[in-house]
């Protein structure tokens, strides 16, 4: 049980050094540090969909994110249509 632990907490330090280094750099206190947007997308793209996840048709970027939010959707969360105030 503590060698699990130990692991989580190498696996947890691990994520949030990966993170830090998409982030920009600086001192924001006890808050995170800003990420780009797009940034954020390629990162979610990357864990969810692979590293070898691409789009072969020739769209903008905008246009591949809203392919990567779809099979994301698709894949982990399935469809589920957002109630009022959502």
């Amino acid at each position: 049980m503590l060698f699990g632990r130990m692991r989580e907490a190498e696996r947890k330090k691990k994520i949030s050094e990966h993170i830090l280094s998409l982030c920009e750099e600086g001192d924001y206190g006890i808050c995170p540090p800003p990420l780009d947007a797009q940034t954020a997308v390629n990162e979610l793209c990357r864990h969810f969909l692979g590293e070898n996840y691409y789009v072969a048709m020739p769209i903008s970027v905008r246009q591949c994110n809203a392919e990567i939010v779809y099979r994301i959707e698709c894949e982990y969360k399935g469809y589920r249509p957002a109630g009022k105030g959502e």
